[in-house]
């Protein structure tokens, strides 16, 4: 059994928020960087894929245990992701197992495109699912994680197998528990262009301590379950395919409901308009009625002034003419 030297002697804080890098000697550096390319070299020449670290600080960060053929098992002692890049699939679906292990903290396991990013030799806090060219599940703290972490309700404990797929054609991650493909959170748990990619995915785990045994499909010994049945992913499609009927409707609803505000809206302002504008009339009319009504009061005034005025002259001079003859009869 090929073993990547172990970094027990290194001793580290298990909190992925303070873990800090640890300095040393660029030539112990170097020594454990050519132990991982031996290792992978060995993988190879065995005619099975190469598990290798992507992030994390050479020799340190975790060791890998592998014997031709058989899973391999990846030891964590410090935040780090290990991948195996050639196990890329374009088409199809493509399927791993990993067994849980104990003292797990902070893992995020599942798939990553060609643009996730790989050869950082150093202490990296980043993971799988922590950018958007990968995807992971992580049944310790219960979270899917894609471009950041999502609450979400799967969980593991140690000796569970737990199996990954990946269905480059519909776009689709899957994941199962012991076998079970549905109940417990599992089942699809991304669909989306990106795990469609020209390159396809592969897989990804990524943890801080504690244990994984990795079954990839190179393993003579197999894998302790299946994957995914084909219809797995067509209920996935239809399910969402009925959410996104459901959302569209309440979407044409929500429209509908709102055209009905905005037209009662409208409507409601033109009466209100209308009401002015008659109300503007009417005072307009009742207005010159009564500016009418005062010029017809002038007049009737003025025409009553004038005739008391003649009568009063009348009556003044009939008077005259009285007392004139009254001076002539005398």
């Amino acid at each position: 059994m090929w073993k990547l030297p172990s970094p027990a002697a290194a001793p580290v804080t298990r909190v992925r928020s303070s873990r800090k890098s640890t300095m040393r000697a660029p030539q112990m550096r170097d020594g454990a960087v050519a132990a991982e390319e031996a290792a992978a070299r060995a993988q190879r020449e065995a005619g099975g894929l190469v598990l290798k670290r992507l992030r994390g600080e050479p020799g340190l960060c975790a060791a890998l245990a592998w014997s031709p053929g058989e899973a391999r098992r990846l030891s964590f002692h410090q935040f780090c992701t290990f991948g195996a890049p050639d196990a890329a699939a374009s088409d199809g679906v493509l399927y791993y197992e990993l067994v849980v292990g104990e003292g797990l903290e902070n893992p995020q396991v599942g798939f990553a495109t060609d643009g996730f990013e790989s050869g950082r030799d150093y202490y990296d806090g980043d993971g799988v699912g922590d950018c958007s060219h990968s995807w992971g599940i992580d049944g310790t703290r219960c979270a899917r994680w894609h471009e950041g972490d999502e609450e979400y309700d799967f969980e593991w404990a140690a000796g569970d197998v737990i199996g990954l797929a990946a269905n480059r054609a519909t776009g689709q991650f899957a994941v199962s528990r012991n076998g079970a493909w549905g109940g417990g959170g599992a089942g699809v748990l991304f669909s989306g262009a990106g795990l469609r990619c020209e390159g396809g995915v592969f897989p990804v785990v990524s943890a801080e301590a504690g244990s994984f045994e990795v079954r990839l499909p190179d393993a003579a010994s197999g894998f302790a379950h299946s994957p995914p049945p084909v219809d797995l992913w067509g209920e996935a499609a239809a399910a969402e395919a009925a959410e996104a009927e459901a959302a569209e409707e309440a979407a044409t609803a929500e429209a509908a409901r709102a055209e009905a505000a905005r037209a009662a809206k409208a409507r409601a302002e033109k009466e209100a308009e209308q009401r002015a504008f008659e109300e503007r009339v009417a005072a307009a009319k009742a207005a010159r009625e009564a500016e009418e009504e005062k010029d017809a009061q002038a007049k009737a005034e003025a025409e009553a002034a004038e005739k008391a005025e003649e009568e009063r002259r009348a009556a003044e001079e009939a008077a005259a003419a009285a007392a004139r003859k009254a001076a002539e009869a005398e």
